[in-house]
């Protein structure tokens, strides 16, 4: 759906902003990216994300247990991922429907994510 109305460039500038607004979160932040080199997993995201969204894209399969499990994701986290998300789409002046549309990918893999009980 989004595809046919925006550029996986377009893709990728979302998923840079959203690490962005991640940043500005701190203790988001500091609970699972802190540890990390940001910018490089920046780059797999926006191959990740492109795919998740239907884009062609260099990733051809995700196993996001394996990936996620030892960050002990709780629902709480995972809502305010979301929260940042529909930030980030809202800034892109994305419509509702297409706002709706990647919450329902993301949905989708949100029992893949959260890890914790």
């Amino acid at each position: 759906m989004l595809n046919k109305k925006y550029s996986i460039e377009t893709i990728f500038d979302i998923t840079e902003n959203l690490y962005f607004e991640i940043r500005k979160n701190e203790e988001f932040y500091n609970k699972f990216f802190k540890k990390y080199d940001i910018s490089r997993l920046i780059g797999v995201q926006k191959e990740t994300i492109a795919h998740l969204l239907g884009y062609k894209s260099n990733v051809t399969e995700i196993n996001l247990v394996e990936k996620h499990k030892h960050l002990n994701i709780k629902e709480e986290d995972w809502n305010t991922f979301v929260k940042i998300v529909i930030k980030v789409l809202n800034d892109f002046k994305l419509e509702q429907k297409e706002i709706d549309f990647v919450l329902g990918k993301l949905s989708r893999i949100k029992d893949q994510i959260i890890t914790a009980e």
